[in-house]
């Protein structure tokens, strides 16, 4: 299971190291010729790498799955917050696996 998990996290970092360098035509191309679980790994892929879509924030995503919320600004504020802490660019990043003493 575990080297079935590792060959997808590489793999994923092979194609996002492609999308980052690929030009729009030639990515859908590409994605016209996948099966479906190769263009869902693509398409995760292509969100994180340009931070778009439903998947590009908690809210976006809370927003999309359930359609009865709304994205008021401050939500959106507090979402977009979240996403620089988790990619450490905030003034205070989240650091994994740091505990305060």
């Amino acid at each position: 299971m575990s080297v079935e998990v590792d060959d997808t996290i590489e793999a994923e970092k092979r194609l996002a190291a492609i999308v980052g360098q690929a030009d729009p035509d030639t990515l859908e191309q590409f994605a016209l010729q996948l099966p479906a679980d190769d263009l869902a790994m693509l398409e995760r892929v292509m969100a994180n790498h340009h931070a778009a879509g439903w998947r590009s924030d908690p809210l976006s995503m809370a927003c999309h799955l359930d359609d009865r919320l709304s994205a008021w600004p401050y939500l959106q504020l507090l979402s977009d917050a979240w996403v620089r802490a988790i990619d450490s660019v905030a003034a205070n990043p989240i650091v994994r696996g740091h505990t305060d003493p």
